[in-house]
Parts: C-alpha cells; structure tokens; sequence
C-alpha cells in the first residue's frame, strides 16, 4: 500500500529552502555592493545576477545591477533592471526616488509621474516625501514640461499641499479666537497674536505660490476662483486681527473658519 504524502511536511522543507536562498542571495549582494565600492564592476554584475537567479523578488539585486549598468553608461537597460526592482515587494521608496531623479535627467518627464504615481499608491506620503516631490513637479513646470499638464499625481500632489496648509491656517486660528476669548492682558497677547499673523502669511504665500504652479500649466481645478476668494478674505482681515479686534471677540476668526471649512471639504 502506497504511503501518504505529508503537505504539509513538504511545504515546510520548500519554506526552509527559499528561505536558506534567500539569505544566501541577501550576502552575493552585499559583496556585490563591495566590489561596486571598490568599481569591480565585472565581477559585481557576476555576483547580482546569482543573487537574482536565488531570489527572483530581491528588489535591491535588481537596483543594484541597475546602478551597475547605468555607471557602465548603459542606461536604458539599467533603468529596466530599476523598473523591475521598484514592482518588487521589498522595493523601498530611495528606489522610487532615485529611478525618478533618472527620469528626468534623461528627459523621460512622462515616465517620472507615472513613478511618482505609483509610488504614492505604495507608500505612506509624509511631509518630507510631499516637499521633495513638490520640488520635482516645480522643476517640471519651470521647464515647461507638457506632461505635468493633466497628470493625476501633479493635480493630486498640489491639491495635498493646499489642503495642508489650510489645515494649519486653520489650527493657527483657532489658536487666535482663543485668545480672543480669554481676554488677557492686551500687551501679551498682541505679541503673540502678531507672530501667528506672520505665520499666517507665510502660509498664504505657499498657497498662491502652489496655485500660481497649477495657473501656469492650466491645470484642471475647478475650484481656482473659490479658492482664490477665500485667501483673498483671510489676508483682508489679517489686518483687523493684527490690530487686536479679536481681543475683543471671535466673532471675525470663527467667520473665517466656517468659510475655510466649507473650502476645505470642496477641494
């Protein structure tokens, strides 16, 4: 009588396997990287592509064989090799960025957003990550790239950095009414009160500057003239609150805040 295949027994030895490969595939590109240091090019690209042939997923064999090639001046296919290393699971965002600095240096700006759209589909967008973007999409304008004009990523990422900024004009006046309703001493709060109105401006200037980007390439946004309006408001009455008129109440801070609001929720 045949004996009975254990599965699970057999899934178990193909796990420590991969996994004994992966590891092994993991150390062929860290000596790789060595002899990258070392400019041991030939014997880099000979070491990647074993680790490659252990681990098909091994994002970082894939980018750095891709950063082999593009030193050797080999640069499409070298951005083939980042491009596969960037579909993998284990591709990290300095991956992204680094294969869209490539992009652009080579001119390809409509295969740069289409990075940045997938990239923002695959990682948490911080601060940091948004401004670094932003800097790339102003370069792109400046230069009078076509592609950024109906780009979702590029409509997306100005409408981010809108939205952000709102948000913080927002908590800055709060902040404002609040000491409007205490009423303390008018000294101490006209100082305090005039240094959130200087952040306040600051923040305006971003929103012109980021709405000047998307005027500049005609990009679609319907709420441009709204938009428009309200930061129109908001530096008319910076004025009034500058000169203590919230010490007195809040009346006109909270007007600004249910305008800003309503603004909020149409972008």
């Amino acid at each position: 009588m045949a004996s009975s295949i254990d599965f699970d027994e057999v899934l178990s030895k193909s796990d420590a396997i991969k996994s004994v490969e992966q590891e092994e595939s993991n150390n062929y590109v860290k000596e790789a990287e060595k002899l990258m240091m070392s400019k041991k090019y030939r014997d880099a690209i000979s070491l990647l592509r074993k680790a490659i042939y252990l681990d098909e997923e091994n994002a970082e064999a894939y980018f750095d064989l891709g950063k082999v090639y593009l030193l050797l001046g080999n640069r499409e296919y070298a951005k083939g090799l980042i491009r596969t290393a960037i579909k993998a699971k284990s591709a990290s965002l300095e991956m992204f960025k680094f294969i869209i600095d490539v992009y652009i240096a080579d001119k390809q700006y409509a295969n740069a957003l289409w990075t940045m759209e997938l990239m923002q589909k695959r990682f948490s967008i911080d601060a940091d990550i948004a401004a670094w973007m932003e800097s790339k999409i102003s370069y792109l304008i400046g230069i009078g790239a076509k592609e950024i004009r109906y780009n979702k990523t590029v409509i997306n990422l100005l409408k981010r950095i809108i939205k952000t900024e709102i948000r913080s004009i927002k908590e800055v006046l709060r902040e404002i009414a609040e000491i409007g309703e205490r009423n303390r001493d008018y000294d101490q709060d006209k100082a305090d009160i005039d240094a959130k109105v200087a952040f306040l401006e600051q923040k305006l200037l971003l929103i012109d500057d980021t709405l000047g980007m998307i005027a500049a390439k005609r990009i679609s946004f319907p709420k441009m003239q709204l938009m428009n309006t309200l930061l129109r408001k908001i530096r008319t009455n910076l004025s009034y609150i500058k000169d203590g008129y919230v010490l007195t109440g809040a009346e006109l801070v909270n007007s600004l805040l249910e305008d800003i609001s309503r603004m909020d929720l149409s972008l």
